[in-house]
């Protein structure tokens, strides 16, 4: 057993949900990657006339792939890709203004959370003072764009995590990440 397995069983941290967030985290970290790349208006601007010119999403996909390889040398396969694409067109279709969820969509993020932070897992009892909806991939890199993009967070943890990407290495190496315990 390496040293992170034995970590993990001491700890009782499921190993699986720990390697599914170093992917994620991974995959954030490209997409970062190419939105500071996109800082650079040229780039920018070639990028986004090559997609007015692609002639069908194949194309379109096509030339994400080609500047996402522009920015990292990692293989990446379709489903890496699709990732990135969809975090890519999300930032370039960005509106600066936010949406407002009404206490419905709230109490849904909430209730898929069984009412809990999804790091500390402290229960969350008010929708509004305890429960803070937060953008997983920060609004500042994708807006409101992403239908998946909320998790509740206690206001602690929200303050914690501010607008960072790779936040939970950070959480697991604290021991705040209530999700990854062994079931």
């Amino acid at each position: 057993m390496n040293r992170l397995e034995n970590l993990l069983k001491r700890n009782g941290i499921n190993e699986s949900k720990v390697k599914d967030i170093f992917y994620k985290e991974i995959m954030n970290e490209v997409f970062i990657l190419c939105f500071n790349a996109l800082k650079n208006e040229n780039k920018k601007e070639k990028l986004k006339d090559s997609l007015r010119k692609s002639q069908n999403r194949y194309a379109e996909n096509i030339v994400y792939k080609n500047f996402i390889s522009q920015v990292t040398p990692l293989d990446l396969n379709d489903e890496d890709y699709s990732y990135i694409i969809t975090l890519l067109k999300a930032s370039l279709n960005r509106l600066e203004q936010r949406v407002s969820l009404s206490d419905e969509e709230r109490r849904e993020i909430l209730g898929n959370q069984n009412n809990q932070c999804v790091f500390c897992g402290k229960k969350i009892t008010n929708l509004h003072d305890d429960c803070h909806i937060d953008h997983i991939i920060p609004f500042y890199y994708t807006g409101d764009e992403l239908t998946d993009n909320y998790q509740a967070l206690c206001s602690s943890c929200n303050e914690e995590k501010g607008s960072k990407v790779s936040f939970l290495t950070q959480l697991i190496a604290k021991g705040k990440l209530h999700l990854l315990k062994q079931k």
